[in-house]
This record gives C-alpha cells, sequence and structure tokens, in this order.
C-alpha cells in the first residue's frame, strides 16, 4: 500500500509537486483554477494524490457540506460531498494507465480518503484528451457525448483541407468584407467579450452552471496569468466575436466564448476558431480543443465544431456513492422536504438530492 495525501489548493508547492510529477495536465488541475473557484462558492478545493516509490496518481475534488441543501438534517449536517471544477480536470497520473492492481490500490486508498472527511458522494468530470477515467476503479464511469479537437501536429495545410466545405467557404468569404481574427494581448476589448458571451449564453438557453459573474473573469486572468489568451474577431471597430483559450502543457483549450447574434451570418466565430488554430501551431501547441455542445449534447454548437476537424473524444463524467446508507438517508430527507414544500425534481441528477426543484 502506497503513501495517500489530501492536500488543499492553498498549499501551492505541494499541489503543484504533483502535477509535475504526472506526465500530463491541464488548467483544470492547478491549484490556482481550484481557489478561485474555492473563493466564489466557499467550498474547499483538495487534491487527493495517492503514490507508491516513483508512481503517483492525483485527482483533484471540491468538498462541499451537504447542510446547505434544503431539507437535510440530523446527523447529516455534519456530512459533505465531493465534486468537481468546471471544466474538464479527472485524474492525472505518470504510471502505466494498464496497470489495474495501481489503480485498484488507488481507488482502496480514495475510499478511506472520503470516508475520513465524512464525504457520502463524489462527482467529477473528467478529460475526453487524457482518457482518465481508466485510472477509476470504484463508483462508475458515464458517457454523455462526444467532444471536437484539431490535430496540431499536422501540417497546418493539413488541418485546414479537414475543415468542412462550407468552413472553408464562410472563412474566404469573411476575409473578403474584412472580417479578422485579433489576439488581444492587452485585453482592450474584454468589456465587449464580457457582453458578447451572456448574450450568447441567453440565446442558447444555458443552465446556469454556464453564467459568470465580472468577478469570476477577473478572478481568472489573475489566476491563470500568460496561460489564458483573449482573441476577438472584429469588422472595422465592431467586435463580432471573442474568446478565451488556455495553453498549458501542449494542449490549446476553448474555454468560453461569445459572438453578437446580429452578425451571425458573418462566420465570426469560425474566424475565431481559425485565428486560434494558427496561433496554437506557432506557439507549439500538439492539440487545440474545441469542446463540446451545451450540455455534452448533439447539438447545433458542436455540429459548428466538428466542421473543423474529424477528430472525437469521449466525455465521461465519474459518479461515486461512498456511503450509500447515508446517501439514501439524504435522499429520503430530501424528498420529505420536497413533498411538504410541494415541490418536485425532473431528471437524473447526480447526488440526487441536490437535484433541482420545481412546483410540483
Amino acid at each position: 500500500m502506497g503513501n495517500v495525501e489530501i492536500i488543499e489548493c492553498h498549499d501551492v508547492q505541494r499541489w503543484s509537486r504533483y502535477l509535475e510529477l504526472c506526465d500530463h495536465y491541464d488548467f483544470y488541475h492547478l491549484a490556482a483554477y481550484h481557489a478561485l473557484q474555492e473563493q466564489s462558492d466557499k467550498n474547499r478545493g483538495v487534491l487527493v494524490a495517492y503514490q507508491e516509490r516513483n508512481c503517483c496518481v492525483a485527482i483533484p475534488l471540491f468538498i462541499r457540506p451537504i447542510s446547505s441543501v434544503a431539507g437535510i438534517n440530523g446527523e447529516l449536517i455534519d456530512y459533505y460531498d465531493a465534486t468537481s471544477v468546471y471544466g474538464y480536470p479527472g485524474p492525472i497520473t505518470n504510471h502505466d494507465w494498464n496497470d489495474r492492481d495501481f489503480f485498484e490500490r488507488f481507488g482502496h486508498a480514495l475510499f478511506e480518503v472520503l470516508c475520513d472527511q465524512k464525504v457520502i458522494t463524489a462527482f467529477s468530470r473528467l478529460h475526453p484528451l487524457l482518457d482518465n477515467s481508466r485510472a477509476l476503479t470504484v463508483g462508475e464511469v458515464v458517457a454523455l457525448g462526444q467532444t471536437v479537437s484539431i490535430d496540431l501536429t499536422l501540417p497546418i495545410d493539413q488541418q485546414y483541407r479537414k475543415y468542412r466545405e462550407n468552413h472553408r467557404r464562410d472563412l474566404k468569404a469573411a476575409q473578403r468584407v474584412g472580417i479578422v481574427g485579433y489576439h488581444d494581448k492587452n485585453w482592450i476589448y474584454f468589456e465587449d467579450f464580457l457582453r458578447l458571451y451572456e448574450v450568447t449564453m441567453q440565446k442558447v438557453n444555458a443552465t446556469l452552471v454556464y453564467f459568470f459573474d465580472r468577478a469570476y473573469f477577473d478572478g481568472l486572468r489573475r489566476s491563470l496569468g500568460d496561460m489564458l489568451q483573449f482573441f476577438v474577431v472584429k469588422q472595422g471597430d465592431r467586435v463580432l466575436s471573442a474568446g478565451l483559450f488556455t495553453h498549458i502543457d501542449g494542449i490549446v483549450q476553448y474555454h468560453l466564448g461569445g459572438s453578437d447574434p446580429k452578425y451571425a451570418s458573418h462566420a465570426a466565430s469560425k474566424v475565431l476558431m481559425d485565428t486560434v488554430r494558427l496561433w496554437s501551431n506557432e506557439q507549439g501547441a500538439y492539440v487545440f480543443h474545441l469542446g463540446g455542445g451545451v450540455g455534452a449534447q448533439n447539438d447545433s454548437l458542436f455540429l459548428f465544431k466538428t466542421g473543423f476537424s474529424d477528430r472525437r473524444h469521449n466525455f465521461q463524467i465519474w459518479k461515486y456513492i461512498v456511503d450509500v446508507e447515508r446517501y439514501e438517508l439524504a435522499i429520503f430527507q430530501r424528498e420529505q422536504w420536497l413533498k411538504s414544500e410541494n415541490l418536485t425534481t425532473v431528471g437524473d441528477y447526480f447526488p440526487q438530492y441536490r437535484a433541482i426543484a420545481y412546483e410540483a
């Protein structure tokens, strides 16, 4: 049996040591990203790290009290559940993914840590590029949909040839009318981005999890520094589209973006992605991950992204009931409260006691 640690996100040095030990990680795994989320959500960002000699595996989580859920009472007010940051975190390792025995020992250690922390359930979004569900031997891994990426190891002209024909046509048309992509290193058009992002989320009827306030974006800039880059698309003085992109460990991620719906026919979003692709090549990145549809659905956003590449990745989530008895008690208490308030829940949500309530 190896050594297991639980590291708070404010202990940046210890947290970062494990990241550097692992083969690959993304900005979703950074202590700074978790500290930002911790500040806004009042939860504990932690890294559960397991090590046997030179082999290690670690998973970042957020630990939050379940007492914040209406209806939870009695002994459960002293218990917690674990979730993940927005994005694509999940476990990282420097070990052979095929060593099942090693990851089973990690799973046992993870169970003991979560029990010690009085955590009754754990949930995490997983990283499509790292395919890191292989490290999870406890709980259940569920596939939700697919994401899209551009292989930057291909020659630049070959990357472009993989674009859907209408994408290439629209890019040429945009160029003819003076629509250009721009790397805004000084964040001159940040206010335009904030406006366009909110408009876009409203247009696609995004859930509340996709809405962020100004403080979040300011914190993101401070936390990530040069790992976060800002791009805009303009026609003259008008900003048509803007987006935030990250670059770390050879991976460029499309994090958040928005476009002006009044100019949807101008292909500004396509110009934005193409501009970032070219920049990513200049930075020596090996992949540009565009992500998937809203809520991992095969929607219009996903269809748009598939026009840039034929590469697909499985987006998965991890669900783990650590303490079955107390999980069932939490569901029972929540259902009793919902009934007393004439409320109900809709859909498959995990953990069930956190499902959003509606009028019955």
